[in-house]
């Protein structure tokens, strides 16, 4: 039998390291980021094997943006996809703000949970709270939102851009009473480039021994 783990590396790039009691005591926060890493690792894989077979058929000289009926995507489960960033932008942020809230629990001086999430990924969080936890236009608690991001929220929410899928892929602009208005809260964002990103600093590859 293996021996029992002794430290929990949460965050490898600011060095947040959880161990003694604490691994006890927080038993259940790190079975759900346990689940959660699962989950965001098999998003990334599917997404990321769709994107491997479009670009097989796409010139790599020419840079593509598709958005709508493009005959290069026949045959791709591009709804399955939109599902797949909006079931990745929960779980990420929900993955991300439990680190950030045991940090904050254990180091009472560092960032708040919500503010650890948003220095490192500000665009998905944006897109979690208007578009994949709920439509902000569906939402009447979020009159803060203007009405291009409301109706950006119901807009068919992905396209694809150069290499990769994106969520957000265009700005929508629109004029009241002479007033114009853009969703500009909303930033393009790839889920696997994202996830690309996010593995040095919560899920780096072993090291060869």
């Amino acid at each position: 039998m293996g021996s029992a783990e002794t430290t929990k590396t949460l965050d490898y790039i600011e060095k947040f390291i959880l161990s003694g009691e604490n691994l006890t005591k927080y038993s259940n926060e790190l079975a759900s980021l346990r689940y959660l890493s699962e989950g965001l690792a098999f998003l990334y894989k599917q997404v990321k094997k769709i994107e491997l077979t479009i670009n097989e058929r796409i010139d790599p000289k020419i840079r593509v943006f598709s958005y709508g009926n493009d005959p290069r995507m026949a045959g791709i489960p591009r709804d399955l996809i939109s599902c797949a960033f909006h079931w990745y932008s929960v779980s990420v942020c929900n993955y991300a703000l439990m680190v950030g809230w045991l940090r904050h629990t254990i180091e009472p001086t560092s960032s708040l949970p919500w503010d650890y999430v948003d220095s490192i990924m500000p665009a998905v969080r944006a897109w979690r709270d208007k578009v994949a936890a709920h439509f902000s236009k569906a939402d009447i608690r979020y009159r803060g939102d203007n009405i291009a991001e409301k109706e950006v929220s119901v807009f068919y929410p992905i396209a694809f851009d150069d290499d990769a899928f994106h969520a957000a892929p265009m700005k929508f602009t629109m004029t009241k009473k002479g007033k114009r208005i853009t969703s500009d809260v909303l930033q393009k964002w790839s889920l696997t480039k994202m996830h690309e990103q996010l593995l040095p600093r919560y899920w780096p590859a072993p090291q060869p021994q």
